[in-house]
């Protein structure tokens, strides 16, 4: 028989020492139980071994077959954790995720791999104690306690329900039969691949392949660098497109002719706008991506301070996009000119809007500029899009534009740069954009 040492102990009455067979004494068992301490406060999962001699021609019964063994030895085994889950459990606290271990092992045990990596606060509750309480003391002490040892298929239920009304989310992993209950019960069930039973799969709702708590973290950090991304390109195609409709409606409001024509807005739309929005959403994860805290999942998409970054810089482009378009007229320039001046505005604004989104919480100018290549790639089919309309003759006829002098592209450039300042001084006065 083997098993935790005071289950085996509870059922031998005799011990094995130095070759000869004795009575088991009380001194014994707490000399015991002590070298089994000892072992699990280094970490060690220990296993007590017992065996009795029985008569082939003697009933099985449990009852029998389970009592009056010889105590043979203790076996301590080190299982010790992947390198890489230190690193895991030190981003994952930096995300604001917490990290709790619900384990079989001896309380000690659990204690001495809790502190190695540096999980709670060195308090260990076991299933006996989980008994003992009620929901209101176990509510109490749920935020404080992260590390659970002997603890049972009905514990694990307790526990994530416990932490749930507390308005957690809570992700639970397991692989044996006895984890199916607690993954059903959690927000998020992530079974083992390699050690999972098929009872444990079913009731997940993701499979770890590699069956490693840091493959974890990084479908977290990939997560969050997803969200990030949709919420990213959410803003600059809702900007441009508010930023068009508005151009129109308050020129024409003002009395002047419409600044854009319809194949020109579709151009921009369809084949300018959507080279840098590729790029944008394959946007790598940026260095303070897990130091943000969970979002709120009951936050709306996009979000009251999105919005308003969105349309404050399709104000923005907006104002610059009718500024370059009424100068033209006032100097004396034709329609069709005003109208290219209009349109190369809203395609480079676009473009300075597409980079300017990288981020939303950093200034631009403190990231990587080559970052994001695929990005970069977006924004050079796009000007070269742009270019096209204005410089190719057929291009001309058909979107009735005219090439610019050296001085309207001076001022595009120069009043595209209201689209950089206007998202950096937003992205400090929006402080629910991180």
């Amino acid at each position: 028989m083997k098993g935790a040492p005071e289950a085996v102990l509870s059922r031998c009455s005799r011990i094995a020492d130095a070759g000869i067979v004795r009575q088991l004494t009380e001194e014994d068992k707490k000399a015991i139980m002590e070298k089994a301490d000892g072992m699990a406060s280094r970490a060690l999962r220990v296993l007590a071994f017992s065996g009795r001699p029985m008569s082939l021609d003697e009933p099985l019964f449990l009852s029998e077959v389970e009592s009056k063994h010889i105590f043979s030895g203790l076996a301590g085994m080190m299982d010790p954790p992947r390198k890489e889950v230190m690193q895991a459990i030190s981003l994952s606290k930096e995300a604001g995720i917490r990290t709790v271990m619900i384990t079989g092992d001896h309380r000690l045990t659990a204690r001495a791999i809790g502190a190695e990596l540096k999980i709670g606060n060195g308090e260990v509750l076991e299933g006996a104690d989980l008994e003992k309480m009620g929901e209101s003391e176990l509510q109490e002490k749920i935020e404080s306690v992260s590390v659970y040892a002997r603890v049972t298929a009905e514990h694990k239920v307790r526990l994530v329900e416990a932490l749930k009304k507390k308005g957690h989310i809570v992700a639970m992993t397991g692989d044996g039969v006895n984890d199916a209950p607690a993954l059903k019960a959690a927000d998020i069930g992530v079974a083992m691949g390699k050690t999972g039973t098929e009872v444990t799969k079913e009731a997940s709702d993701m499979v770890i392949a590699d069956d490693n708590f840091a493959t974890i973290v990084g479908a977290v950090k990939e997560g969050r660098r997803i969200y990030d991304n949709i919420r990213k390109g959410t803003s600059y195609l809702l900007s441009v497109s508010f930023a068009e409709l508005a151009t129109i409606f308050i020129a024409v409001a003002l009395g002047y002719p419409v600044p854009l024509l319809a194949a020109q807005i579709l151009w921009i739309n369809v084949v300018a706008e959507e080279f840098p929005a590729i790029g944008l959403s394959l946007e790598p994860a940026h260095k303070n991506t897990m130091k943000r805290k969970p979002r709120d999942p009951k936050e709306s998409m996009p979000s009251p301070s999105l919005m308003a970054y969105t349309l404050g810089i399709a104000a923005a482009i907006v104002a610059g996009t009718l500024g370059l378009y009424m100068l033209a007229l006032q100097s004396g320039q034709d329609l069709s000119y005003a109208r290219t001046m209009a349109f190369v505005g809203l395609g480079f604004f676009t473009v300075y809007n597409a980079y300017c989104s990288r981020s939303l919480d950093e200034s631009i100018f403190r990231i990587n500029p080559l970052g994001n290549k695929t990005l970069l790639l977006g924004i050079a089919c796009s000007i070269i899009s742009i270019l096209a309309v204005v410089y190719i003759p057929f291009m001309q006829t058909i979107f009735q534009t005219q090439a610019l002098s050296r001085e309207s592209w001076g001022m595009v450039l120069g009043v595209g740069l209201l689209v950089v300042l206007v998202a950096e001084v937003m992205k400090r006065l929006l402080p629910g954009l991180r």
